[in-house]
């Protein structure tokens, strides 16, 4: 599963004001802009989590890819699509029915735009370039600020340029 690289970053900065609040303290972080900006560039020595930095600054391509960047798997969910795109998965893999528990909710406000400088924007947007592309994601998509929950929108099964890309020998690569 993958996330709009946008929403993914405000989802870590909140994740952080709930849960490592000592972290943003002891960098004076106090909004997005800063904490972005420390994110994806702190020295990996001077974080307190290097794992989670890593994590957080490594395109989501990459976890898709051999180390040709020939895509391994046959289907990319999106978070956009989690209940339906889950739904998918299980019916592929002949699982019995679940509900989809949602822990760890966030108070934030859904649309992940508001919280973006155009400054900021293209950063992210550069930092994630790989998976933009691949994915076929818009910093303006509304489809990407869809609640989890929308039964308005069914299933999106066209799969993304990734899907036609990654029998290239290298072409995904980032």
């Amino acid at each position: 599963f993958v996330r709009n690289p946008w929403d993914r970053m405000v989802s870590a900065f909140h994740h952080f004001q709930r849960e490592r609040q000592d972290v943003l303290k002891q960098h004076q972080i106090v909004d997005i802009e800063q904490f972005l900006d420390w994110l994806l560039n702190v020295p990996l020595e001077d974080s307190v989590r290097p794992a989670l930095i890593v994590a957080l600054r490594r395109p989501q391509l990459e976890s898709l890819v051999d180390l040709q960047g020939e895509i391994i798997v046959d289907f990319v969910g999106r978070y956009e699509h989690l209940l339906e795109d889950f739904e998918h998965v299980r019916q592929r893999l002949s699982l019995k029915s679940i509900d989809l528990p949602h822990k760890r909710c966030s108070q934030r406000r859904r649309d992940y735009r508001t919280s973006y400088s155009d400054r900021l924007a293209a950063q992210v947007g550069e930092h994630f370039a790989c998976d933009v592309k691949a994915f076929e994601y818009e910093f303006d998509d509304p489809s990407a600020v869809l609640s989890r929950v929308d039964a308005g929108h069914g299933p999106q099964w066209r799969q993304p340029k990734l899907m036609q890309l990654g029998r290239k020998k290298g072409a995904l690569a980032c």
